[in-house]
């Protein structure tokens, strides 16, 4: 099967959006920066990852809103957080990571 992996040096605003609709996770924090985005897939499959710096305060604020934290399972891993979310709009995985120490954040969501 051919599989297809483009990173993008500026952010892909297609795979923030589809990261954020099946993670039914709210916009990024208006402090956002090193924002990356990977897509992975074929015709058959779709893969985003989104990634992210900002202020501690903000990404708290921002799980805070998000409808896709409210119901989901955490588990903590030193200083990492992993938010296991129930998927939106047709996708079948959603998890939001938090690396607190260097106050990044990893969205990853699939649809197949």
């Amino acid at each position: 099967m051919l599989m297809a992996l483009m990173a993008c040096s500026r952010p892909n605003r297609g795979a923030i959006e589809a990261s954020l609709a099946w993670s039914r996770m709210s916009p990024l924090p208006e402090s956002a920066g090193q924002i990356e985005t990977i897509e992975k897939g074929s015709m058959f499959t779709r893969e985003f990852e989104v990634s992210f710096q900002a202020e501690k305060a903000d990404i708290e604020a921002w799980l805070a809103q998000s409808a896709g934290t409210q119901t989901a399972m955490v588990s903590n891993s030193g200083d990492t957080s992993v938010y296991k979310i129930a998927p939106g709009e047709g996708a079948q995985f959603a998890r939001v990571y938090v690396d607190w120490t260097t106050l990044t954040v990893l969205i990853q969501t699939h649809w197949s």
